[in-house]
């Protein structure tokens, strides 16, 4: 979908930014909020796929409402820790 810029161009005028940040940041929010008409209408990526998954795929086990960035931390270390042993092995 593409907006057309130019309707909302006066709304940044006065941030001191150059033509081109311009239209970068009416861009950047333009996709901010078609994403939050996405995930409105339920047609987000995310609830796509959360749709499609089966029971028992991690993905429709997970709880994504409760979601922590510590739990990603703890993915990444565990991930990498599978890594290593995998590393180790011959």
């Amino acid at each position: 979908m593409s907006i057309d810029l130019s309707e909302y161009r006066y709304l940044v005028e006065n941030f001191g930014l150059t033509g081109a940040q311009q239209d970068e940041l009416l861009n950047i929010l333009s996709h901010i909020a078609l994403h939050f008409v996405d995930l409105g209408w339920g047609t987000d990526s995310t609830q796509l796929c959360m749709a499609l998954a089966k029971p028992g795929d991690p993905l429709h086990e997970a709880d994504l409402a409760n979601w922590r960035p510590e739990s990603l931390a703890g993915n990444f270390k565990h991930a990498a820790d599978e890594d290593v042993a995998r590393k180790d092995k011959p």
